[in-house]
């Protein structure tokens, strides 16, 4: 159904997706658990190592596409062919710029190796390097589309209430209607679900932040954000579902052509949350990630939930080497003792940082105010609770929450799913407001960030630096405890840390 029970309480109650957090709202959680004689908890593979290497099936059990599925909307896929349609929309007191669509196209697929983008990576160049090559995109830019009225009109219309707008979707349908009444919109559909995978929007009036608007954006209406129109799908004409919706503005900076802004929102698009707190001084990755303040490459977590990294998980006594995140695609997970053998579980993650490739360029420059991103090879250790929660709707609307471990979603009408922690600490979680999905820890055992500090140099830990939940307890909410109470039980040595690789010592106690 388009407007289903699921649908309602997640736009009357819990919103959707801008560029600023996913809003999550403060439930009551009560017990929905259920016995299933079919589920089989999950057992370490046999090895006489200390480690093992995750199998990718067990691993991911499911995408965050399927958890999109779950209520409702879609997501981009993260591995594969994907094809996106771009629509541009002009206004008639705002042209595009003559240099727009040049600057649209070498933004999308212009190439740094080769000099074509002049600044940074494209949106395509950027996934493509990110995800190890699991990842091509291509697009379609259409027509421009000319509605006819002025900025003002259409916000008016349809952003000037901020309890009412709709993000632009009534645009972007229209502009799409156009595009298919000579068009398929099937190449647009890579997994055959009925859903465009994703549609780029460009507007062509300023974004409300320069203040050159010629009227008062009071909602933010002109800004970039990713958004869901709800539509059913249709596999013969594939609809609207996923898209983000920018101004022409984002598509360049002082240094030229520019991707970050397009490279963030794209990570919304394929089910990625917004990893900067929201309305709170508790900052809990130091800003310094591509989910936060759009730079530098994904973190090692965002690549093992997409589908481009597979972790070492260590859970006993053991020395081991790793190397770059960024081009071994190494990383390891030390997890709690009730591991369930996914990526949607609570852990430690550990990655080596290098100032190199996707990282290069964000830090030798500051994209923004966050300041230049980590200029020496370091380890970073991320307390990452990643626990997929079940939310069953009664009927009269409320809620009932539960941690859900099995490897198959049970979506049925009622029943959906989202993962339970956000780092957007202003909004209460489904399991508990004080709990970040992914939080840097900071080497000088310091908590900086929950006063609004931003990540640098000596945040990374280095040789000779030491991992102890005695130093680190302050970075945890339940102290020297998980989220889910278990102990944390490992010291971590890191021994040696150089720019190809860092060795590292894991004691259980």
């Amino acid at each position: 159904m388009k407007k289903s029970l699921i649908s309602f309480v997640l736009m009357s109650l819990v919103g959707m997706t801008l560029t600023s957090c996913n809003i999550y709202s403060p439930f009551l959680s009560k017990s929905n658990s259920s016995e299933d004689s079919s589920y089989t908890p999950f057992t370490r593979p046999e090895t006489s190592d200390a480690y093992y290497k995750v199998d990718p099936a067990s691993f991911r059990p499911y995408s965050l596409q399927d958890i999109n599925n779950s209520y409702g909307t879609d997501a981009v896929p993260s591995t594969g062919n994907v094809k996106l349609l771009v629509l541009p929309i002009e206004f008639s007191d705002y042209a595009f710029s003559s240099s727009f669509l040049t600057n649209l196209n070498t933004a999308l697929v212009g190439n740094r190796d080769d000099g074509s983008t002049g600044y940074w990576e494209s949106l395509s160049s950027y996934y493509k390097k990110s995800s190890f090559g699991k990842l091509n995109l291509s697009f379609e830019i259409a027509s421009i589309y000319k509605p006819n009225m002025t900025a003002y009109n259409a916000y008016s219309k349809w952003g000037s209430s901020s309890s009412s707008s709709d993000n632009g979707t009534t645009l972007i349908e229209a502009a799409l209607s156009k595009y298919s009444s000579s068009h398929s919109t099937k190449e647009f559909d890579s997994d055959g679900n009925g859903y465009i995978d994703g549609v780029i929007a460009v507007y062509s009036c300023p974004n409300y932040t320069t203040g050159n608007l010629n009227f008062q954006d009071k909602t933010g209406y002109y800004w970039a954000y990713t958004f869901w129109a709800d539509n059913d799908p249709n596999p013969l004409n594939p609809t609207l579902s996923s898209y983000f919706w920018l101004s022409q503005d984002f598509l360049v900076n002082q240094h030229g052509v520019d991707a970050h802004t397009l490279i963030h929102e794209f990570g919304h698009m394929m089910g990625l949350d917004d990893y900067y707190p929201d309305g709170t001084s508790f900052n809990p990755t130091g800003g310094l990630l591509m989910m936060d303040a759009n730079v530098l490459d994904h973190d090692s977590y965002s690549k093992s939930i997409l589908g481009w990294m597979d972790p070492i998980v260590v859970d006993d006594d053991c020395t081991i080497d790793i190397g770059p995140a960024n081009s071994s695609g190494d990383c390891i997970i030390v997890p709690t003792s009730k591991f369930n053998g996914s990526v949607y579980d609570e852990y430690l993650l550990i990655e080596l940082y290098t100032p190199n490739l996707l990282n290069e360029l964000d830090s030798k420059t500051a994209y923004s105010s966050v300041g230049k991103g980590y200029s020496i090879p370091g380890i970073k250790i991320y307390h990452i609770d990643s626990r997929v929660m079940e939310l069953t709707v009664d009927i009269g609307g409320s809620v009932q929450t539960d941690y859900y471990d099995k490897p198959v979603l049970k979506p049925n009408g009622r029943t959906f799913y989202k993962i339970g922690a956000t780092n957007c600490q202003k909004k209460a979680s489904y399991a508990n407001k004080s709990f970040s999905l992914i939080h840097l820890l900071e080497s000088s055992g310091i908590f900086t960030f929950k006063r609004g500090g931003y990540g640098n140099d000596l945040t990374l830990f280095r040789s000779h630096s030491v991992f102890d939940i005695t130093k680190f307890k302050s970075f945890f909410p339940n102290g020297t405890k998980y989220n889910n109470g278990e102990y944390v039980n490992v010291e971590i040595d890191i021994n040696e840390v150089n720019s190809s690789k860092a060795n590292l010592t894991f004691r259980f106690v």
